[in-house]
């Protein structure tokens, strides 16, 4: 692949930066988790830098953009995340509000060309875009399991009912069905898509 300047600066930078932050050999001697390599002012200065959010809308960045920052994360054998804005933190927030634009603890999608379905486990609902989204971080169009993309509660904290989740799993997609593994009310919903 060929560098343009701007992504020779990047590599450069990102290069820097984790050269700065990245000791593998002193976390490993210590028996330290790699996680525990960054403090979260680390990663907020890596997000500030934007190498966990390079294909975020504001960013403007590019897959190869993207392609540059993790040779060089390889390179350093750095474990900084990357992905969403909310990585930032390096903190879980268990019960704070979901938006329509962050996942917690996604385990499975699917896309039937029209649709795609990810299942937002630790939120207790499936979230759903029309068409394929073209940058990373986008909204979702629409929620099923919560009465909106705040909600995240387990069953919306009270009883089951037919339309909501409690730790979905699995989802398969098809002839405009989705069906989700509800795995904490151990089940299996059927939803139908209309028109």
């Amino acid at each position: 692949m060929l560098l343009s300047d701007e992504q020779i600066s990047l590599a450069d930078a990102a290069r820097d930066w984790l050269a700065k932050r990245t000791d593998l050999a002193a976390a490993r001697a210590d028996g330290a988790a790699l996680a525990a390599l960054y403090s979260a002012d680390d990663v907020r200065a890596a997000a500030e830098l934007g190498l966990t959010s390079l294909l975020r809308p504001a960013e403007g960045g590019t897959f190869a953009d993207l392609a540059v920052v993790v040779e060089e994360l390889g390179r350093a054998g750095s474990p900084l995340p990357l992905g969403q804005a909310a990585l930032a933190g390096w903190v879980e927030f268990p019960y704070a509000p979901g938006r329509a634009d962050t996942l917690r603890f996604p385990y499975a999608a699917d896309w039937d060309g029209d649709l795609l379905a990810v299942a937002d486990t630790a939120d207790n609902r499936v979230l759903l875009w029309d068409g394929m989204p073209s940058v990373t971080g986008a909204a979702a169009t629409a929620v099923l399991g919560q009465p909106t993309f705040a909600d995240t509660g387990e069953n919306r904290w009270s009883a089951v009912t037919a339309d909501t989740f409690c730790w979905p799993y699995g989802l398969s997609l098809h002839d405009g069905r989705l069906a989700v593994a509800d795995s904490g009310n151990n089940r299996v919903v059927i939803w139908e898509r209309r028109p």
